[in-house]
């Protein structure tokens, strides 16, 4: 049987916890929140999050860990601190470095919750690029968020918490937010019920972008020119 580990990360002392669910607000009642003047102004009439708190979490999926970093402040550099101690891992800021690093994150994906206090729950934020390299901390597929999903809901993430695949200003470009609602990938719950089969081998979606690009028999998305059949060898 898998073990399966959820921590909680308090400045340096990290916690074991059978999960995450009762920490996820603490940033609401610290007043950690997503400040709009810290959100570009490109994204801050989109951005649903402004106002919202916000706690920094890593997970696992292939070992079953996630660690949540129970907040006090806006603290840059803290996906950082919450992988310190496993193995197979860089220090920061190696590890954030895209060109360089050499273990980097390891199999952990970085992600944020923004707890809201007018739209409860919140968003479960997680870091996304189909360009990174699998150890960035960033989640590089639509496959790679499935699996993300999955165990964050399993270590206590609420079903009802909306997905938002972030860039690096901690916003969602127009149209991954559009893929999204294209593919009725919107909660937590969603993605769980369809992102599995959505990018299975019998689907017309690309499992590395999430566009609906494979209605024909074809080698590649035509799109972000993935190889399909690379991503299904891998289950």
């Amino acid at each position: 049987m898998t073990r399966v580990r959820m921590y909680i990360q308090v400045q340096q002392r990290r916690i074991s916890v059978p999960s995450l669910f009762p920490y996820l607000l603490y940033s609401l009642y610290r007043s950690v929140l997503m400040e709009k003047d810290r959100i570009p102004e490109a994204y801050r009439e989109t951005c649903r999050w402004a106002g919202c708190g916000i706690g920094k979490g890593v997970t696992h999926p292939e070992h079953h860990i996630s660690v949540f970093g129970v907040p006090d402040t806006a603290q840059s550099g803290l996906h950082g601190q919450l992988i310190q101690g496993f193995p197979d891992v860089d220090d920061p800021p190696l590890c954030y470095d895209e060109h360089s690093h050499k273990n980097g994150f390891g199999g952990f994906i970085r992600w944020i919750y923004l707890a809201s206090p007018t739209e409860p729950p919140g968003f479960l934020g997680i870091d996304f690029s189909i360009i990174a390299r699998p150890t960035s901390g960033i989640a590089n597929s639509v496959s790679v968020v499935t699996q993300i999903v999955t165990t964050a809901a399993a270590h206590g993430v609420p079903l009802d918490s909306e997905v938002a695949l972030l860039n690096w200003h901690m916003c969602e470009d127009e149209g991954i937010r559009d893929m999204r609602y294209a593919a009725g990938l919107i909660s937590v719950q969603d993605w769980i019920d369809r992102g599995k089969k959505l990018f299975s081998e019998e689907s017309a979606f690309c499992p590395r972008c999430g566009l609906k690009t494979l209605d024909e028999p074809c080698n590649f998305c035509h799109r972000c020119g993935a190889k399909p059949a690379l991503f299904w060898k891998r289950r």
